[in-house]
């Protein structure tokens, strides 16, 4: 005695105007802020400290690049002990200097938390690319520059940073592409989406509505809005490459 309705628009309207996904949406954008801002910043840093050591240069590189071999879950396990509200060592030296550390109660902890992990797991991924960049910059032309007088940061902001565009483009998206989906299992295992949905990001919020609330259309909904998402940042990332293909061909 069941029948199928087609119902429109009215699921997708009934989405984009309930509370909790504008929430989701707006946490989504600040983590994956954070996340791309200190990630791409920080690998920045440490692949430029990297690049003028020679002494025991292998061995930092492994140092530097092992959590990019620990999966995310893995990874969300080892700091839940850490940063655990009465048995971490990191939580209790936290509240040493605070005076007051629970993640698991208050949202703004418990944002940070999300982001030191996800940072943790994806600035590996950036110092690699940013460091294989920076050795494949010619000798000749930073040496050139110190001879007419250029100083260190002259050479970085006027040589080194507009040599590695691409890589920084590259990874800013690929960042983003991380805090988007690579986030689920940190999440999920460290706040579960609180407390107080203040760490629900939209996917995340798919996997509560479909398959926790069961609230399959609203699940399939949001599906699609966050492919069309995705779908936008990877033309963006494809019109750059053309872009770049095009003036490479020009310069040649």
């Amino acid at each position: 005695g069941m029948r199928a309705k087609f119902s429109g628009f009215h699921n997708i309207t009934e989405v984009l105007f309930e509370p909790s996904y504008s929430h989701a949406l707006v946490t989504t954008v600040l983590l994956t802020g954070w996340i791309v801002c200190i990630t791409t910043v920080l690998g920045l840093l440490i692949a430029l400290v990297l690049h003028h050591v020679q002494k025991g240069r292998l061995f930092y590189k492994l140092l530097l690049l092992w959590p990019y071999a620990v999966a995310p879950a893995i990874a969300a396990v080892l700091w839940r002990f850490l940063f655990h509200p009465t048995l971490g060592w990191l939580s209790e030296w936290c509240t040493w200097l605070n005076g007051s550390f629970n993640y698991l109660m208050h949202p703004k902890l418990a944002l940070a938390v999300v982001v030191i992990v996800s940072v943790w797991q994806q600035l590996s991924y950036n110092i690699l690319f940013f460091f294989v960049s920076l050795e494949s910059i010619p000798a000749s032309i930073l040496e050139a520059a110190w001879l007419e007088g250029a100083s260190s940061w002259q050479c970085f902001w006027k040589i080194r940073l507009p040599m590695l565009r691409a890589t920084l483009l590259f990874l800013v998206l690929m960042n983003a592409l991380y805090a988007f989906f690579e986030t689920f299992s940190v999440i999920d295992i460290l706040t579960s989406g609180g407390p107080g949905d203040r760490t629900t990001t939209l996917l995340y919020k798919i996997y509560k509505d479909g398959f926790i609330g069961m609230d399959w259309s609203s699940a399939a909904v949001q599906s699609l809005l966050l492919m069309l998402m995705v779908v936008g940042i990877t033309l963006l990332k494809f019109r750059y490459d053309k872009h770049q293909i095009l003036l490479e061909e020009a310069s040649s």
